[in-house]
């Protein structure tokens, strides 16, 4: 890895091996040098007043993203469980479940320093009539095939899966993980996605954060980030959130 990489990766503006950086800089000196004067911009930003955007622009603004939301919204494919006990408990929990909190505009008017977001990867099994193996985004899946999710982050997260095609973007699971390795799990069991026989191929991102994401904006955020030759233009797109993510490519049988 070289420096400009490396320094890329480790100031948060480009996506990439973070244990792949962390070992050149323990090797560079320039690049140590590079992370201590990071480190000390951060802490001379820190001291600086907060500005709160003035009443007049946090209601245009939410104004805005209301007319960009609801211009863009589509009907959704729904989740598919492995089994009909576990279609009928998520039902309810989605009747259970209180509105979504409307965003804090104000939170995402003001530019963020500090702390950077947790790393994040994505681990997708697929369960096929022959067993159950590792994604292989060179081929093509059936429908009636089965995905499984399992998370990994360097430290505690909000963690977001999307699922992403010509359509738009759908927030499909969210959770709160500690660092290391998780299954995208709901109370009644496993998250799951099995494939039906009017999809198409689709990127699945996966975004980390310290605080939870709307999911309103996640959608808006993704929803023409689609680009079937190019998955991590997905994660691209949410960089400009200021979010970390990793994607996969799921492709289907025609």
């Amino acid at each position: 890895m070289t420096c400009d990489h490396a320094r890329a990766v480790l100031s948060g503006e480009a996506l990439g091996e973070r244990a792949e950086a962390e070992r050149h800089l323990a090797e560079c000196e320039d690049c140590q040098a590079f992370v201590r004067d990071l480190e000390e911009i951060d802490a001379e930003a820190r001291q600086l007043p907060e500005i709160a955007p003035s009443p007049e622009l946090v209601q245009r603004t939410r104004e805005a993203m209301q007319r960009e939301i609801r211009a863009h919204r589509k009907p959704r494919r729904g989740w598919h469980w492995a089994a009909a006990a576990a279609l009928a408990a998520a039902a309810a929990l989605v009747v259970a479940l209180p509105p979504e909190p409307e965003p804090d505009v104000t939170r995402m008017v003001e530019k963020g320093v500090g702390e950077r977001q947790p790393d994040v990867s994505l681990k997708v099994a697929v369960e096929t009539r022959s067993g159950v193996a590792r994604l292989n985004q060179d081929r093509a899946y059936d429908t009636g095939d089965i995905l499984h999710f399992r998370a990994v982050a360097d430290a505690d997260a909000a963690v977001v899966l999307v699922r992403v095609d010509w359509d738009g973007a759908f927030v499909v699971h969210r959770q709160r993980m500690g660092a290391g390795e998780a299954d995208l799990a709901r109370d009644d069991g496993p998250v799951a996605w099995r494939i039906e026989a009017d999809e198409g191929d689709a990127v699945f991102a996966l975004l980390g954060s310290r605080a939870p994401l709307p999911a309103s904006a996640v959608e808006a955020a993704l929803e023409a980030s689609y680009d079937p030759t190019d998955p991590e233009a997905v994660c691209r797109t949410a960089s400009l959130l200021g979010v970390r993510c990793a994607a996969v490519l799921v492709r289907v049988t025609p």
